[in-house]
């Protein structure tokens, strides 16, 4: 029985080879870099020190979030570069950008009372 090949031409067959190898290994090693998720860790306190429970972490434009713990300390993947709202009744909102450092320690500051008043 006579044997049936894709490429008529062995040579061209042996030259497509290592094409399809090489670009095999770029986009599976190109995979790594675009998806960078880490774990950021921290905790949230007042301007005095004091941790804060229940403290509302959310990954802006995902639904992505969290809650703090009794110790006021939250653990969420996120992406590099994407951005943390920290938000809690009576303080104002922050917005932090995860960078390269996986632990992230927040320091909220209470609203003014103008703002309470209104609130």
């Amino acid at each position: 029985m006579k044997q049936k090949f894709l490429f008529k031409d062995r040579d061209l067959m042996a030259q497509f080879k290592p094409i399809c190898l090489t670009l095999f290994f770029l986009l599976s090693c190109t995979a790594g870099i675009v998806a960078q998720s880490m774990t950021v860790k921290g905790t949230v306190t007042d301007e005095k020190g004091v941790t804060l429970i229940g403290v509302s972490i959310l990954v802006e434009g995902t639904s992505t979030g969290t809650t703090t713990d009794l110790d006021g300390t939250y653990e969420l993947k996120a992406d590099k570069g994407a951005s943390l709202q920290f938000s809690y009744t009576g303080f104002t909102m922050q917005t932090i950008v995860v960078g390269d450092n996986a632990k992230i320690d927040v320091s909220c500051s209470p609203m003014s009372r103008y703002w309470m008043r209104l609130w």
